[in-house]
This record gives structure tokens, C-alpha cells and sequence, in this order.
């Protein structure tokens, strides 16, 4: 299987940058920035998977085009966060944001 590569948005700092010296699986954004996030889903297509590293993001990443999260709240709360994922996954986001919220009142 060749994994994808692609290039960066101009502006993204490292590690992102640049996606073209190396070959990247998938992407860890944990940055916090929605602006940079989705700059980074625009750039890469659906070609390089993006996953969510802040688990109060989870659910604005996902609908943004992340394909799932690297999560801690999954480590104590695994079911849970599956749900959630899933639900974003098929697009279910009324029951996504009802999950989000319930996850992180906890």
C-alpha cells in the first residue's frame, strides 16, 4: 500500500511542515485552532487521515472532516467515545453533540 503524502498549508509550522521530506501516516492536530485545522483538511484532501488530539474538539473536528480522534478520555471512557466518533462518522450530529456533551461533563 503507498501511503499519501501532500503538501502543507504555506504558513503551518512544524511538524507539519513540510509534509513533502517525509511520509506521513496521519496527522495528530491537537493545536487547538479550528482555522489551522481545517487549512489542513483542505490542503490534504482526505488523502492523509487527520485525527482530533483534544477530546473537547472531538466533535467540531470530526464535523470539520477529521476522521476520528487520538483521545485520553477514551482510556477511562472508551465506549463512550466510540459512540461519539461513530455518531460523527455517519453524520448522525444532533446525537454526536448530545454524546460530546454528556462525555465531557464527566
Amino acid at each position: 500500500m503507498k501511503v499519501p503524502t501532500c503538501e502543507p498549508p504555506d504558513h503551518v509550522p512544524p511538524p507539519y511542515h513540510p509534509f513533502h521530506e517525509s511520509v506521513y501516516a496521519s496527522v495528530k492536530e491537537a493545536s487547538g485552532n479550528s482555522t489551522l485545522t481545517g487549512e489542513i483538511l483542505e490542503k490534504t484532501r482526505g488523502e492523509l487521515p487527520i485525527y482530533c488530539g483534544n477530546d473537547d474538539q472531538i466533535l467540531p473536528m470530526m464535523a470539520q472532516g477529521s476522521c476520528g480522534a487520538i483521545s485520553v478520555v477514551s482510556n477511562i471512557l472508551p465506549d463512550k467515545t466510540r459512540a461519539l466518533t461513530r455518531a460523527c462518522l455517519e453524520r448522525r450530529m444532533d446525537d454526536a453533540q448530545a454524546r460530546a456533551e454528556a462525555l465531557l461533563a464527566k
